[in-house]
């Protein structure tokens, strides 16, 4: 399927199982949604903790999102539309509880209309669902069956993670005939929404697997360019919060790419929430130099197309000595000229 294609059928997807709160069809002055003063002036509660605040100001589908401890709100601007006698949007906004249990954070909500976020839930009892965000950039919940049920993501992350990759490790933990493999962590491009379910990498050595390697390889040879790495880290599961403290957690990081002298280390936050990784000082270590480049040879450069995540610490766990991840995402850019060098 045609790259852009399946990109605007994920967004419609998103878009048309959710919906929208009376979707207001209302006259409205053209306004800026990328500044906080916007955003409070179009909430109430300003007191309140922002826990979470997207702005997508791209011409495709722009968007705005704010989550506080309190509420949550969803901004959609509309361009002119002589139908409706002028610019309308969107606008929502929830009551909503957050609860944190160990690390886990959880969004209780009633949806009792319909919605463009919310809409699968219209008259189903009080929900509660398991947050994983990226600030500035992602929202996804997941049901108590570990299920994605909501995904919020900005049209410029999303061209990004065009560059889907898969997962392989050094070692996996089998353990009771379950397998918590490397492929888990990783969300191939044409996979459903609903298909996305919450299973965890962990290393299967003994001791805290220190030394213990994934390897991200791009699932296509039309992205050339790693930009960064986003990492949900530890076991993180919706039914069994505990598990996160349980286990280990990566604290420190190797990336390399090919030459496993061009690396950068990484620490990372005791924390399940998204992780943002820029990769570029790879690419200022050793620029890629292959000035008779061509796309058709890209398989025979595995610096090109992979990248190695090394664990060189952990946060310890407080029961068990298994280092655990639950996702990761590969980010980059389609720019095949710096692989030509300068």
């Amino acid at each position: 399927m045609n790259k852009n294609l399946l990109i605007t059928v994920i967004l419609i997807a998103v878009l048309f199982i959710s919906c929208s709160k009376e979707r207001s069809q209302k006259v409205v002055n053209p306004i800026n949604i990328g500044t906080t003063d916007v955003t409070a002036s179009q909430n109430d509660n300003q007191g309140d903790n922002i826990i979470l605040s997207i702005n997508d100001n791209s011409d495709e589908w722009p968007w705005h999102l704010v989550m506080t401890d309190s509420y949550l709100y969803y901004y959609e601007p509309y361009k002119d539309n002589l139908d409706h006698g002028g610019r309308y949007f969107i606008e929502e906004k929830y009551d909503i509880t957050l609860e944190t249990v160990g690390k886990l954070l959880y969004m209780n909500f009633y949806c009792d209309h319909d919605s463009r976020i919310f809409g699968i839930f219209k008259g189903q009892p009080q929900q509660r669902l398991l947050v994983l965000y990226l600030d500035n950039y992602l929202l996804y919940l997941f049901n108590e069956n570990n299920q994605m049920v909501v995904y919020l993501k900005t049209n410029e992350a999303n061209a990004l993670s065009n560059t889907t990759s898969i997962a392989t490790a050094t070692s996996e933990l089998n353990e009771g005939g379950i397998i918590y493999s490397a492929k888990n962590i990783t969300i191939p491009l044409e996979t459903r929404i609903s298909d996305i379910v919450l299973r965890p990498w962990a290393e299967g050595v003994k001791g805290s697997g220190i030394g213990e390697k994934i390897t991200l390889t791009s699932q296509y040879i039309w992205v050339p360019y790693f930009s960064s790495v986003i990492i949900a880290n530890g076991y993180i599961d919706y039914n069994k919060p505990y598990l996160y403290e349980y286990n280990n957690r990566v604290k420190k990081m190797r990336i390399s790419r090919g030459d496993p002298d061009v690396y950068v280390d990484f620490e990372l936050k005791d924390t399940p929430q998204f992780q943002k990784f820029d990769l570029d000082k790879l690419f200022e270590q050793k620029p890629f130099n292959l000035p008779n480049f061509n796309i058709n040879d890209l398989s025979t450069y595995p610096e090109i197309l992979s990248f190695t995540i090394e664990i060189l610490d952990v946060y310890k766990g407080s029961h068990y000595d298994d280092t655990c991840i639950t996702l990761i995402e590969t980010w980059g850019l389609l720019d095949f000229s710096l692989l030509k060098g300068k």
